[in-house]
């Protein structure tokens, strides 16, 4: 299992701006909070911060280093900042803890994979999620009330260097596809397997963790609503180079 000092792939995590203090304080934790609550709100701004990780350090390190009368003070720091994490997770993604007071060091990597998963990852499970909704339910969204075949400029490019008339049909009705299926009744079970691609640690991390009821609670909608309109933007252009890069080097055809 991994610590809770290890990055499991470095270049997905930033330091925060913690660093300096090593120990526990009132201080510094309030602004760690302020912190992680920004992310919660705005996960798409700081989401490579891990503000969960400098709290555990600082935590573990004050533990190891001070005098046996100041601990005292550095585990009601602690207890607060988890009573924090789970009203956080609570009030932006409807999820809960069930055993996490009775998992020591376990719930703690329990809280830091979680937060992972959903603030560090957010970008990566949106684009897995629509490339595979779109590979598992093409012909459901190929319905002209969803993607009408069209005529304009943009479709008759597409028409030019691709063979395939449902990628063309696809292309050209993506902004509205990508907003269809996010309106979708989509379960936490779908969601996992719609995601389950991307081979990353924190989601099968986190989807065992559901399994085994130590996570509880339907994020999905509350999840979705996150994302905001700059990120449906990047989120259209990243599907749209996924599905065009199938292709390889396109030629516009002399017909």
């Amino acid at each position: 299992m991994p610590s809770i000092y290890e990055d499991f792939n470095e270049t997905d995590y930033e330091p925060t701006d913690f660093s300096d203090e090593l120990f526990l304080s009132n201080a510094p934790i309030n602004l760690i909070q302020k912190s992680i609550e920004s992310q919660f709100q705005d996960p798409f701004e700081y989401r490579k911060r891990d503000y969960i990780q400098s709290f555990l350090i600082k935590y573990h390190f004050s533990k190891e280093n001070l005098y046996e009368e100041e601990l005292e003070e550095v585990e009601e720091i602690y207890d607060k900042f988890m009573e924090f994490m789970k009203d956080i997770f609570q009030s932006y993604l409807s999820i809960g803890f069930p055993e996490l007071d009775d998992m020591g060091e376990d719930g703690e990597l329990l809280i830091l994979q979680t937060y992972r998963f959903f603030i560090t990852n957010i970008k990566k499970n949106f684009i897995n999620l629509i490339m595979s909704y779109i590979r598992e339910h093409k012909e459901d969204l190929l319905d002209e009330e969803i993607a009408p075949k069209r005529k304009d400029v943009t479709t008759m490019n597409f028409k030019s260097e691709i063979e395939n008339e449902e990628d063309v049909i696809i292309l050209s009705n993506l902004s509205s596809i990508i907003h269809y299926i996010l309106s979708q009744d989509i379960t936490v079970d779908e969601f996992f397997e719609l995601i389950e691609s991307n081979n990353c640690l924190e989601t099968e991390y986190v989807k065992e963790k559901f399994d085994e009821w130590l996570i509880t609670g339907n994020f999905v909608r509350k999840y979705i609503d996150m994302i905001n309109d700059d990120f449906y933007i990047e989120l259209e252009s990243k599907i749209r180079n996924k599905i065009l890069k199938k292709y390889g080097k396109r030629k516009k055809s002399n017909d």
